[in-house]
């Protein structure tokens, strides 16, 4: 193989023989349409479809976003609909995903898409890859699948798969460098991509043995040969998730409840929330802070983000006034994240 790629000082041509490597993609394609998911957006793929699914489907699992991009599509069925959504509508559609600054790079790549090209979603890699919120594994997925673009999309899933393949433990600089010269000389590339897809999702699985009676490569495979398939590839130690205390006050005057806004950095950012304040608050300092209040139940909950715990002390009050710092909303009407809204 051309070009000079090196996996520390040995040249890759054994390991990465264009002739082979175009074979076992035309062995994997082939298993994959008899074998690929049955997933919404792969219906009649438009490249709106890919943009929405591929930016839902970032660090959440598939099963849990399905029902989230069908409902998004029937609401804001295209680049227009998305570039105008409001703010609310558009945390009310994303509530429970997570991630929320995904959705608003999602509007403002819609909001580019309109300004910049006339609505018409961009052909070209680059202006794919320069959308907000869009890096190179989703640019290349998009590229590929809505327009058969010769890029593919480095994850976690090809890194795997192709370090099984051969018992090494390739970075994704390495995969990338391999990969781009080798989708230009095939044909069938976004089936490649959604290939890789499924099969690191279905069968040579992240967590857990590997099905390898039902890989297509699996004869080929030098890890499965030499039964070290949970070796590939190598693991890396995970840091220890931050633990944060943290006292959450649920304020209930008649019907509705206080609300405030957090602010434009961190985690939830510019998000609705519950009041809270720093630490476990006593029921005395509680008190204190609303003298007016009754306090009608106490409860501890936990909730867990990728980096980080929250260790909420929750304090459920009713008020006979309205304290001028909130604001105060039916619960309905106001969106809120998934580690708020479950103390409700």
């Amino acid at each position: 193989m051309r070009g000079g790629i090196f996996y520390k000082g040995k040249p890759l041509n054994k390991l990465f023989s264009s002739c082979k490597l175009i074979g076992f993609f035309e062995q994997l394609v082939e298993w994959y349409y008899g074998n690929k998911r049955d997933l919404p957006w792969r219906h009649g793929c438009t490249p709106y479809g890919a943009l929405v699914s591929e930016v839902m489907l970032q660090q959440t699992r598939v099963d849990t976003v399905i029902p989230y991009y069908i409902h998004f599509l029937e609401v804001l069925p295209d680049i227009e609909s998305l570039a105008n959504a409001s703010e609310e509508l558009l945390m009310q559609l994303w509530q429970g995903l997570g991630f929320y600054r995904r959705v608003r790079n999602l509007q403002k790549a819609a909001q580019k898409i309109v300004s910049d090209h006339g609505g018409k979603f961009p052909e070209a890699y680059e202006e794919i890859k320069s959308l907000s919120g869009i890096g190179e594994y989703t640019a290349g997925a998009i590229s590929s699948i809505a327009f058969n673009l010769p890029y593919p999309a480095i994850d976690g899933n090809v890194i795997r798969v192709l370090s099984r393949l051969h018992a090494r433990n390739f970075d994704s600089n390495i995969i990338r460098e391999t990969l781009l010269p080798l989708y230009q000389n095939f044909s069938d590339r976004g089936a490649l991509t959604q290939s890789f897809m499924d099969l690191g999702a279905t069968i040579c699985l992240p967590n857990g043995k590997p099905d390898c009676s039902h890989c297509p490569w699996e004869q080929s495979c030098i890890a499965h040969r030499t039964h070290e398939e949970m070796k590939f590839p190598a693991t890396k130690k995970k840091l220890a998730r931050k633990k944060v205390k943290m006292t959450v006050v649920v304020l209930k005057n008649s019907n509705r409840i206080a609300f405030s806004k957090r602010n434009n950095q961190g985690v939830l950012a510019d998000m609705w929330e519950l009041p809270n304040f720093p630490d476990h608050l006593s029921v005395a300092e509680i008190n204190s802070l609303f003298p007016s209040g009754k306090i009608v139940k106490k409860a501890n909950v936990k909730h867990i983000f990728s980096h980080l715990e929250w260790h909420m002390r929750v304090y459920y009050l009713e008020l006979p006034d309205k304290p001028e710092q909130y604001s105060w909303k039916l619960l309905e009407n106001c969106p809120l994240p998934t580690a708020f809204k479950k103390l409700l």
